[in-house]
C-alpha cells in the first residue's frame, strides 16, 4: 500500500485514458444536492484537504467497468484496455464531481446525456463570481479575491493559503444547470460550438463576472480561454476604476485616491510614486496591476487543482481483502461497499447479465417443498401445509430477504450468500477436510472464479431458500433478521446443498438438534468464524458416519454456561458486581422455541400461534412478546413498584426482564392483558396447551416478588425439560 497525491489534472488525465476506472458496483451516484457539491468545489477552491481516494490495483480483465460518472457498462475487451488498470474502490462520488466541475471529461466520455450516471446530478455548470467594481447592492459577493481594486489578496498565490474557509466562500459559487435540448453556450452536448467571443461577453456582462470552473483541468485552448476571461475581467474593473478617477477633479483627491488603489509595488514603477495624477500615468500603473491580478487569479486556481490535497491510497491486486477492510474503515457510518460489490464487478467481466438482479430473481423464483423439512408439530397441520404447498409460497419472500418497495436484497441475505458460494466453489462435493475459516473470509470469497459465480447462483440460492424454511418451520424464526448467529444460516445452506442430505428428514432433525443445543449452550456466543467451520465439519460427520459425540457434547452444555443460560443468571439471582446481564436476543430465542411448539391465544381457543400465523392473519393480527408476569403484577395500592424510580422495561437487571418471561401472544391479547395481574389475566385463560406452554398450570401464587420468582424458576425448569426432552426425540 501506498500513499500519494498528483494534480487533479493529471488523475483526469488517467480517467481519460482509462487507467483509472469503476468496477461495476452498480452503485448510484449519490451526491446530486447542488449545495453538497459546491460544499466540496469550495474546499479545493480555499486550499482545504477534500478526503482520500481507494485505488486497488486490477487486471484488465478481473471486472466489467464503468467511466467515471457515466453509466455504461463495458468489459475490458469494449472499453479496448489489456494492461492492467486501478479499479477506484472508495471516492467515486468526489472524484466525478471535482472532474465534472473543473473539466469537461465526463460530457466528452458520455459523449450524450443519456449515458450520464446521473443527469440532474451532472448537468451542471460551476463558475465563480467575481462581483463589478461599482457593484454596491447588499446581495453583492463577498470580494474574496479583492477584484475591487485589482490587489490580489495573496502575494503567493501558488504556494500560500488563502484567509477565507471553505464555507465562507460557498456563496461565491454560482450554480448554472442546463437541459442537453437546451442551445446556451455552456451546455456541452450543443451541435455548434460558442465562439471564444461568445463565452467573454457572457462571463463578463451580467451582474457580476464569471469565471468558469470546467476550463482549469482541460486542454491548453481551455486554460487559454480562461486566461482571456480573467484578463477581461480585469479590463472590464479597470474601466470603472478609471472612469471613476476621471470623475475627481482636485489633485490632491486624485492622488489620495491612486494610492488607495494601486499596491506599493506598482508606486515604484511610476514617474512620480509620491504624486499619481495624471489619467494616463493612472492607466498605465493600472494596466499592470490589472495583469498581475488576472494572472494570479488563473495561478491561483490552477495551483487549487495541482495541490489538492486528495489524497490516493494504492492497494495491489493481491491484497484485495485489505483493499476491502482500508475501505470499512474509512467508512465507518456511510455506504458500505463490502465483498459483495467486488463480486458483482467480476461476474460482470465475464457476462452481460447484473449480478445482482440474477441473484433477486433467484430469490423470488417458484419452488417445490417437500414435506420431509416439517416438524412434527406442524407436518399434519392442514392450514400450514396449505400455505407451503401453495404454487406463490417462497420462503425466501416470506422471510423478508428482500426489503422495502425497491426490493433490495438484505444484507443478511448478502451475507449468507457470499459465505454459501464460497464453501460450494472451494468445496463442491462436501469433503471438508481440508476446510478451513479462510473460506469464509474475504481473500478466498474474491478469488471465487466468475463461471462459479454464475454456474453455482441458482443452486446457492435455492439451498438458503430451504434453509430459510427450516429456521421457520423447525425454531420459530419469521424473518432472516431473527437469526440470531447469520452465520448459522451459512451452515444450514451448505449441508442442504447436498441432494442426498437434503432428502432426508433426519437432516432436519440433526440440523434442529444443532440448531438449540448450540444457540442456548453459548457455543456460538464467541469465535463465531470458527465455530461455523467447526459446525460443518461436525455435521457432515454425523449425517456420513452417524457420529453423535460432539454433537451431544454441546447438547451438554445448555444451561451449564456461566453468564449465558445457567439457571441462577438467566434468573438473575446471581450476584455479580461485572455489569453482565442476559443477551436480550435469548428472549427471541425462548418465544421462538415455543412458537415452533404451536399453541393456541390465550382467550381464543380458535387462534392458532404457530410461526406461520403472520401468513395466516395477513395483517389483521401481529404476534408479539408478551411478559408473562407482567411487570404490573406487583402492585401497591394504585402504583407500580419502580426500583430506583427506572422504567422497568428498559431494566435489563430487573428478574420479571429474564428471558424466560417471555412468550409471543398476538397484539390484540397484550392490549387486553397490558399489566394485568398475572392471577388476574390467568383465571381468564381458556386454553390447557396455553397454560402449559406459559408453564401456569396447577396453583401459584405471585402475592410477593419471591412468589413471582419461583413461577420463573419453575418456568425455566419446564423450558429446559422440554427442549432436553424434543431433542432427545430428535437424535
Amino acid at each position: 500500500m501506498n500513499e500519494t497525491k498528483e494534480p487533479l489534472s493529471a488523475l483526469i488525465k488517467k480517467i481519460v485514458e482509462k487507467e483509472i476506472l469503476l468496477p461495476d458496483f452498480q452503485r448510484n451516484f449519490v451526491w446530486r444536492e447542488e449545495e453538497r457539491q459546491v460544499g466540496l468545489i469550495a474546499s479545493v477552491l480555499a486550499k482545504m484537504p477534500v478526503g482520500s481516494i481507494l485505488l486497488l490495483g486490477s487486471k484488465a480483465e478481473d471486472y466489467a467497468y464503468k467511466m467515471i460518472g457515466c453509466k455504461e457498462r463495458k468489459t475490458y475487451s469494449e472499453l479496448g484496455i489489456r494492461d492492467d488498470i486501478y479499479a477506484l474502490l472508495d471516492g467515486q462520488q468526489r472524484v466525478t464531481v471535482l472532474t465534472n466541475a473543473f473539466s469537461n471529461v465526463i460530457f466528452e466520455i458520455a459523449e450524450k446525456s443519456s449515458k450520464l450516471i446521473n443527469q440532474k446530478g451532472l448537468q451542471r455548470r460551476f463558475f465563480i463570481k467575481i462581483p463589478k467594481y461599482a457593484e454596491k447592492s447588499v446581495d453583492c459577493v463577498e470580494d474574496y479575491f479583492n477584484s475591487s481594486k485589482l490587489k490580489f489578496p495573496i502575494d503567493d498565490p501558488v504556494n500560500s493559503e488563502p484567509d477565507f474557509l471553505s464555507d465562507e466562500i460557498k456563496d461565491a459559487i454560482k450554480v448554472v444547470s442546463f437541459y442537453a435540448t437546451e442551445d446556451d453556450w455552456y451546455n456541452p452536448f450543443i451541435k455548434n460550438k460558442p465562439r471564444n467571443s461568445d463565452i467573454i461577453n457572457y462571463c463578463t456582462s451580467g451582474k457580476e463576472y464569471l469565471v468558469p470552473l470546467w476550463l482549469l483541468a482541460g486542454s491548453n485552448a481551455d486554460f487559454t480561454l480562461l486566461s482571456q476571461i480573467t484578463v477581461a475581467i480585469s479590463d472590464n474593473i479597470q474601466l470603472d476604476i478609471v472612469q471613476e478617477f476621471e470623475a475627481i477633479e482636485d489633485d490632491e483627491e486624485k492622488n489620495t485616491y491612486s494610492h488607495n488603489i494601486l499596491t506599493e509595488s506598482i508606486w515604484e514603477y511610476a514617474d512620480d510614486p509620491e504624486n499619481i495624477t495624471d489619467k494616463d500615468e493612472f492607466k498605465r500603473l493600472l494596466s499592470m496591476q490589472g495583469n498581475d491580478w488576472a494572472t494570479n487569479m488563473k495561478e491561483y486556481l490552477r495551483s487549487c487543482l495541482n495541490e489538492i490535497q486528495l489524497h490516493q491510497i494504492k492497494v495491489e491486486e493481491s491484497k484485495r481483502a485489505r483493499a476491502i477492510n482500508i475501505y470499512e474503515n474509512l467508512n465507518k457510518g456511510g455506504i458500505s461497499l463490502g465483498t459483495f460489490e467486488l463480486i458483482m464487478a467480476r461476474f460482470a467481466s465475464k457476462s452481460n447479465e447484473n449480478y445482482y438482479e440474477k441473484i433477486k430473481n433467484n430469490i423470488k423464483a417458484k419452488r417445490q417443498y417437500n414435506d420431509t423439512i416439517f416438524s412434527a408439530e406442524l407436518k399434519n397441520n392442514d392450514i400450514v401445509n396449505d400455505i407451503v404447498f401453495a404454487d406463490d409460497y417462497i420462503a425466501g419472500l416470506d422471510m423478508h430477504c428482500l426489503e422495502n418497495a425497491d426490493e433490495d436484497i438484505s444484507g443478511a441475505y448478502i451475507e449468507a450468500y457470499l459465505n454459501v458460494i464460497s464453501l460450494y466453489s472451494y468445496f463442491p462435493d462436501h469433503n471438508v477436510d481440508k476446510l478451513s475459516v479462510d473460506y469464509i473470509k474475504k481473500n478466498k470469497i474474491l478469488m471465487i472464479s466468475p463461471d462459479d459465480l454464475n454456474k453455482k447462483c441458482e443452486e446457492v440460492c435455492d439451498a438458503l431458500d430451504l434453509a430459510l424454511l427450516f429456521f421457520k418451520m423447525r425454531c420459530g424464526i419469521r424473518s432472516i433478521k431473527e437469526i440470531n448467529y447469520s452465520l448459522m444460516l451459512a451452515v444450514v445452506a451448505y449441508v442442504l446443498l447436498n441432494e442426498n442430505y437434503k432428502s432426508k428428514a433426519s437432516t432436519y432433525d440433526a440440523l434442529e438438534y444443532w440448531y438449540w443445543s448450540s444457540v442456548l449452550s453459548g457455543f456460538y456466543n464467541s469465535d463465531q468464524n470458527e465455530r461455523t467451520i467447526t459446525s460443518i465439519k461436525n455435521l457432515i460427520d454425523l449425517l456420513e458416519r452417524n457420529n453423535k459425540d460432539w454433537i451431544i457434547s454441546i447438547n451438554n452444555d445448555v444451561g451449564e454456561m456461566d453468564y449465558f443460560f445457567k439457571k441462577d443468571f438467566i434468573l438473575l439471582e446471581k450476584d455479580n458486581n461485572t455489569g453482565i446481564t442476559p443477551k436480550r436476543f435469548l428472549r427471541d430465542v425462548v418465544c421462538q422455541y415455543y412458537l415452533r411448539m404451536t399453541y393456541t391465544g390465550l382467550y381464543d381457543k380458535d387462534e392458532r400461534i404457530n410461526p406461520f400465523f403472520d401468513n395466516v392473519s395477513k395483517g389483521k393480527h401481529t404476534l408479539e412478546k408478551h411478559h408473562v408476569i407482567p411487570l404490573g403484577s406487583l402492585k401497591e395500592p394504585d402504583k407500580i413498584i419502580k426500583e430506583g424510580g427506572e422504567d422497568l422495561r428498559g431494566n435489563d437487571e430487573y428478574f420479571l426482564n429474564s428471558p424466560v418471561n417471555f412468550v409471543y401472544i398476538t397484539d390484540e391479547e397484550n392490549l387486553l392483558i397490558s399489566d394485568s395481574k398475572l392471577s388476574d389475566y390467568a383465571a381468564k385463560i381458556n386454553s390447557c396447551i396455553a397454560k402449559t406452554i406459559l408453564g401456569l398450570n396447577g396453583d401459584f401464587k405471585i402475592a410477593s416478588e419471591q412468589d413471582c420468582k419461583s413461577v420463573l424458576e419453575s418456568r425455566y425448569d419446564n423450558f429446559i425439560g422440554s427442549l432436553k426432552s424434543h431433542l432427545g426425540t430428535l437424535l
